[in-house]
């Protein structure tokens, strides 16, 4: 298992305990070891969208996971 992939599934434990700035950190490092991880790039932008209410940013984060899909 790569790094990437511990700070994904970290994130997802996180934001299913309702600890939201983990999950976002948590997805964030996984985004930053692999900048095509489009499974990240939309669950951030879920968590902004729905927890944090922060439409902006989710919009960012939908319209990276579309690139990076794109890049694989």
């Amino acid at each position: 298992m790569q790094v990437a992939q511990i700070f994904f599934f970290l994130g997802i434990t996180y934001r299913s305990l309702n600890i939201f700035d983990k999950a976002i950190e948590s997805y964030q490092n996984a985004i930053n070891l692999n900048q095509y991880y489009s499974d990240c790039f939309y669950n951030l932008g879920n968590v902004f969208f729905e927890e944090k209410k922060d439409y902006e940013k989710a919009e960012l984060c939908y319209k990276s996971a579309l690139d990076s899909i794109d890049e694989e």
